[in-house]
């Protein structure tokens, strides 16, 4: 029944490090890249004293050998400014040319590149058979997931992961769970950017998050 301590040697040492919650490992320091990600949310503040990032994903090697690309949204879905991407970089990486030198919060073997992600519009084009129904209804339940803030049932968990998928079968039931009276979606159409409207889902590039802004949410209500 005998095992070792946790962390009582060096090779379990390094599974706790691994494994470890973010708020445990966390010192206000970054040593891998779940730690890169919570700090650009919970702890950098920009020059105006607010905390400009909603959520961030780290790459590793995103833009070559040593490097982190950590993408990053703004507040409400939005982009960072170039400034507060400029600022980001020194609040990790530091500045050693700088007199005095700025000492970064990155304690990893590599530079951290904070990038927004890449807001990609997603359009639909719906036909509804649904009874005195409204339009506008659906075109709130639709914008509101079409986010890259959006979150699912459980308060926490954000709906959009880069590189993920726009199920057509889940905006066809998102459509669906607005009323019960619904009968049917007989028409269903998505389109991705400036490309082609399709009846099939759509695949977004490992930058990519959905938004709605510049997009077109057209629904048409028919009676049954």
């Amino acid at each position: 029944g005998w095992r070792v301590k946790e962390g009582g040697d060096e090779t379990d040492f390094e599974r706790v490090k691994r494994d470890k919650p973010a708020e445990v490992s966390i010192r206000n320091t970054a040593s891998r890249p779940q730690d890169a990600e919570y700090l650009a949310v919970r702890d950098f503040t920009d020059a105006d004293g607010i905390k400009p990032v909603a959520r961030a994903f780290a790459v590793e090697e995103g833009f070559g050998i040593k490097t982190m690309k950590l993408l990053v949204v703004g507040d409400g879905g939005g982009s960072l400014t170039a400034a507060q991407l400029k600022a980001l970089d020194l609040y990790f990486n530091g500045n050693r040319h700088a007199r005095p030198p700025v000492e970064g919060v990155s304690q990893m073997n590599t530079k951290i590149i904070p990038v927004n992600f890449e807001p990609t519009t997603i359009s639909i084009e719906a036909t509804v058979i649904w009874s005195n129904g409204s339009a506008e209804a659906i075109r709130n339940q639709l914008i509101a997931f079409l986010t890259p803030t959006s979150v699912e049932d459980d308060g926490t968990t954000f709906v959009w992961n880069f590189g993920a998928q726009v199920s057509y079968s889940r905006i066809h039931s998102l459509i669906h769970e607005v009323d019960p009276t619904i009968e049917d979606v007989s028409v269903l159409r998505l389109k991705k950017g400036a490309g082609s409207f399709v009846e099939t889902s759509i695949d977004l590039g490992q930058n990519e998050l959905p938004i709605t802004t510049g997009a077109s949410i057209a629904i048409t209500i028919l009676e049954p």
